[in-house]
């Protein structure tokens, strides 16, 4: 079976926004892709809710590029990576641009 890797926020990580709770394991959208999926592949989660795809957070532990090399070695090998990430450096406080998002990805 192939290993895919899926970096990325709370998105990739199962966030309700709304209620602040994790949504239920089988209406997050990996693990609707791991059952569909589940002869073909391995989906690891690596969501973190809060995470950027550069590294201009303050808590270090949130840095997409700072983070990722440990995260990637921890599950390899991996024949595959999705990066599921730039939603939260969309944020004002930030004031990226979107060529900025981009290189970071």
């Amino acid at each position: 079976m192939k290993k895919i890797l899926v970096y990325g926020d709370s998105n990739t990580w199962g966030d309700n926004f709304i209620t602040g709770e994790r949504i239920a394991d089988e209406k997050q959208w990996i693990n609707i892709l791991r059952k569909k999926y589940d002869k073909e592949y391995i989906f690891l989660q690596e969501g973190l809710p809060g995470r950027l795809a550069g590294n201009e957070e303050i808590k270090k532990y949130k840095n997409g590029k700072d983070t990722f090399i440990s995260i990637f070695k921890t599950n390899a090998p991996v024949d595959t990576v999705i990066i599921s990430l730039g939603t939260n450096d969309l944020q004002l406080k930030y004031n990226k641009a979107s060529e900025k998002i981009i290189s970071d990805l």
